[in-house]
């Protein structure tokens, strides 16, 4: 994970494992209620503890996300990441 703070980003990279979970929660403390760029490009999965971190702030904040192509579980989540269950039908 690398964090650009002069930009708000925050770009994923190969396997981010939940070692990352402190520093990413403590980052999004720091920034919250802006707009984070979140960049998934080159990301191949992630732990799914970064998952819920991420999809926390969504649900208060605007995000950004930057996907590849390529279909993942990540991604299904992230996208659909809602407190509401009803929210599939």
């Amino acid at each position: 994970m690398i964090i650009d703070k002069k930009k708000n980003k925050i770009a994923f990279e190969d396997v981010e494992t939940e070692d990352i979970v402190v520093e990413l929660r403590e980052y999004l403390a720091e920034v919250g209620g802006e707009i984070v760029k979140f960049d998934f490009t080159n990301c191949e999965d992630l732990h799914t503890a970064v998952v819920q971190v991420i999809g926390s702030y969504k649900l208060i904040y605007d995000v950004d996300f930057q996907f590849s192509e390529e279909k993942s579980a990540y991604k299904m989540a992230l996208e659909g990441f809602s407190l509401c269950e009803d929210n599939f039908n």
